[in-house]
């Protein structure tokens, strides 16, 4: 089933799969602004034998209404649009499956609402965008290298001290080379196919460029490790061994601050392991969802 929640002056695209009487689970995407097609085509059929899902493209993104250039957009219209679409669906409580900037997302939202969350799934999260994109940076020095471009590998090593600025700088000069970071087991331009096959305009697709100017020096400037601590719910993190977004000392933020946690690292997966590893993906929700469900 699908169709659109409207929420004061915005239109927002869900898609819902599995029976309602199944534990219901929020999908929030990354991207940030990319929406949740590619969630659906890999996952949804997968996941809906054992849960209730509800998918949507976030306010701004993909088949949702577009945001306006002269609008105020912040995270926490998301995170206010997340609790009214709860309401909508008539839900008390649910989980939350959130990807990358989705997992930033989850746990805001966990944190904000405690009392509405009963278990939460993060693939490949960022809890620090400044620090993601370093990692980045800082990984595909082994690609330059490889290749026989020192100069340019020996910048990407150096990622760790650079200013904001010159992060940015770099980050744009190895766009070349990012997918081949994102990506361990497929085709780096597999999302590139996803997108062509879709059917959906290109129109929708480019929504997420004005979703992203609104949001990014938000995501920049306010990260979310100290909020990890808060967070007491069951969580899974599942993180590609090759993930750079979310890095090493991301994990072992996590690691140190969340209690209530269970974490599975996937051996040939990196940023995508909903795609590069799909059906184990779903089973480690599946047990999860399984093992700490409320009685």
């Amino acid at each position: 089933m699908n169709g659109y929640v409207s929420l004061q002056n915005k239109k927002i695209y869900y898609e819902e799969y599995g029976d309602n009487n199944l534990p219901t689970f929020l999908y929030l995407h990354g991207g940030p602004g990319v929406g949740s097609y590619d969630f659906n085509l890999t996952q949804a059929q997968r996941l809906s034998p054992f849960i209730h899902l509800i998918s949507i493209d976030q306010r701004g993104c993909l088949r949702s209404d577009a945001i306006e250039d002269n609008e105020d957009f912040s995270i926490q219209n998301l995170i206010d649009d997340f609790e009214s679409i709860r309401d909508h669906f008539k839900i008390n409580r649910w989980g939350l499956i959130g990807h990358s900037f989705g997992g930033f997302l989850a746990i805001e939202y966990a944190y904000q609402f405690p009392e509405v969350i009963e278990q939460v799934v993060l693939e490949c999260p960022t809890f620090d965008m400044l620090e993601s994109l370093r990692s980045v940076v800082k990984k595909a020095e082994k690609l330059y290298r490889e290749d026989g471009h020192d100069k340019l590998a020996d910048r990407c090593r150096d990622a760790y001290t650079y200013s904001e600025q010159e992060l940015f700088s770099i980050f744009s000069e190895i766009s070349e080379k990012r997918d081949r970071v994102y990506i361990r087991s497929l085709n780096p331009n597999f999302f590139n196919d996803i997108v062509e096959q879709s059917g959906i305009q290109h129109y929708d697709w480019q929504k997420q460029m004005m979703f992203q100017n609104k949001i990014n020096d938000q995501i920049l400037k306010h990260p979310i490790l100290d909020k990890l601590t808060n967070i007491t719910c069951p969580v899974l993190l599942i993180k590609g061994k090759y993930d750079p977004i979310c890095s090493e000392f991301q994990t072992e933020e996590f690691l140190n601050k969340v209690q209530n946690r269970t974490v599975i690292i996937f051996d040939n997966s990196a940023h995508m392991p909903r795609h590069e590893e799909p059906e184990s993906f779903a089973e480690a929700i599946k047990a999860f969802v399984k093992n700490t469900q409320l009685r």
